[in-house]
């Protein structure tokens, strides 16, 4: 079985794109409907991210082992991690939806 949960600020996030009805708003939410779907089936189906490029505070912030992303429409990404016990149960925390100039934010990578 596996499980989709979101971290406060996700549900906020996904709550205000889904108010959204701009050709933007439309956009990202079919790409997370697309994307959690992909999620159900395959839990690793995103990337991982190196952990020496995780912030310490994002670890801190939402207790995470391990993080992975997956690409949405319009460079905004989900992030999220895997917990649960193993095969009978698998639950898959999504813990941000940010747009690519955050994501940079928070990684460090710079702007060229």
């Amino acid at each position: 079985m596996i499980e989709i949960r979101y971290s406060e600020n996700a549900k906020k996030t996904i709550s205000d794109i889904n108010k959204d009805n701009s050709k933007l708003g439309r956009m990202l939410s079919k790409s997370i409907s697309e994307k959690i779907e992909l999620l159900k089936q395959d839990p690793h189906f995103g990337e991982p991210i190196k952990s020496k490029q995780i912030p310490k505070w994002f670890l801190e912030k939402y207790n995470l082992k391990f993080l992975l992303k997956v690409r949405l429409a319009d460079y905004w990404r989900l992030l999220y991690t895997i917990t649960g016990t193993g095969e009978i149960e698998i639950v898959i925390v999504i813990v941000e939806f940010i747009n690519h100039e955050e994501y940079n934010d928070i990684f460090g990578f710079k702007k060229k």
